[in-house]
């Protein structure tokens, strides 16, 4: 089982399905999950993913200007 420790937070939807798609792009392994329940975030979903795939995710999210915040998994 994949062991996804980071959390990728967003306040759009639209956010999340550019950020999944830069996932795609970059072969990132993560998946979409809700928003767990001692965070919050506006579109309730967020990106999972490994930690050491995080700087690379984050790169291109600045590219594209994009709105985020990363937390680690509890």
């Amino acid at each position: 089982m994949e062991q996804f420790n980071t959390i990728v937070l967003f306040g759009q939807l639209a956010d999340l399905m550019e950020a999944e798609a830069i996932c795609l792009e970059k072969g990132y392994r993560y998946q979409i999950e809700p928003v767990p329940t001692w965070l919050t975030a506006g579109c309730g979903m967020c990106l999972a993913l490994q930690n050491v795939e995080c700087p690379g995710l984050e790169v291109e999210l600045r590219k594209h200007a994009m709105q985020y915040r990363v937390e680690s998994r509890r």
